[in-house]
């Protein structure tokens, strides 16, 4: 992109994965997620019978 190549310009170069697009430009799966959303980490309850 810097090096002021229009046609990379044109194509939004790298951002098929963010558009949801296989590398042959064809739509990708209906569950693409660009962004994970996780829960908040929990620690686990003590195992019965660990001494602590």
């Amino acid at each position: 992109m810097k090096t002021g190549d229009k046609a990379a310009a044109e194509e939004k170069w790298q951002k098929g994965y963010y558009r949801g697009l296989m590398p042959d430009g064809k739509k990708g799966p209906s569950d693409h997620k660009t962004k994970v959303r996780v829960e908040e980490f929990k620690p686990a309850a003590p195992k019965p019978g660990k001494g602590r």
